[in-house]
């Protein structure tokens, strides 16, 4: 089963956390562990960022202690780019993970957002998408870009009783400036660390989102910079 949590930095190349202070290399790899999990865990959750790269590359994130696989990779990017992707890894020998950068120098930062473990948490059940969340033309919230600083909360209905968290696909369009969106459950405190979504001026870009569910089965976008249309499809629950 799948227990989803508040966003806790777990690893940041830029102030050394986790890891030391210095960006991850070319052909390089990374071995993260991961602690404070409940027995049994057998993986993870995490929303991975990507920043500061000073070439055209890739990460791949896999189970620390088996060989790197040969195909995938998590997050592609290119000079100078910041770009999230959320990541579900089985973990390795010693609740480990792995990060392997491709090309150039690269700063990484990982952000554990929960864990799936035997006995606990809860089952997922997939769904064709459904749009919920679209400010371009007011579905599930006044038509109206989400602006600086700015929060918009959105009831999800038709859950079924119990329901613990949600898996959306939600996408970033026609921001006015760089910037970030946050997702986290409704009526709780935005998380200090994390963020969903970068992008910088005119981008459109997705990123998958499993979010833990708030009050009234609510969950809170937020905005940090200019003005930006949000759109968010439903592709599965937990419960």
């Amino acid at each position: 089963g799948f227990t989803g949590r508040a966003p806790t930095r777990v690893l940041d190349t830029r102030v050394g956390t986790g890891a030391p202070l210095a960006k991850l290399g070319a052909g390089a790899t990374l071995t993260l562990t991961l602690t404070g999990l409940p027995a049994g865990t057998t993986a993870v959750a995490l929303n991975v960022t990507a920043t500061t790269p000073t070439t055209a590359s890739y990460l791949t994130v896999y189970p620390g202690g088996q060989p790197r696989p040969t195909v995938g990779s998590n997050l592609n990017y290119v000079a100078g780019q910041t770009i999230p992707n959320m990541v579900l890894v089985p973990l390795g020998t010693g609740n480990t993970i792995t990060f392997y950068n491709n090309a150039g120098t690269v700063n990484v930062i990982a952000d554990l957002i929960g864990y799936y473990a035997p006995g606990t948490g809860a089952g997922f059940t997939g769904r064709a998408p459904t749009r919920v969340l679209d400010t371009r033309v007011g579905t599930g919230a006044p038509l109206a870009k989400l602006g600086a600083g700015a929060t918009l909360t959105l009831t999800l209905t038709g859950l079924p009783a119990g329901t613990t968290a949600v898996a959306l696909n939600v996408t970033a369009t026609t921001p006015t400036t760089a910037s970030y969106l946050t997702v986290y459950p409704g009526g709780q405190p935005r998380p200090t660390v994390g963020s969903n979504l970068n992008y910088v001026a005119g981008q459109t870009i997705p990123n998958m989102v499993l979010v833990p569910l708030g009050t009234g089965n609510t969950i809170t976008f937020y905005n940090n910079a200019g003005t930006v249309n949000v759109i968010a499809d439903l592709v599965g629950y937990y419960n």
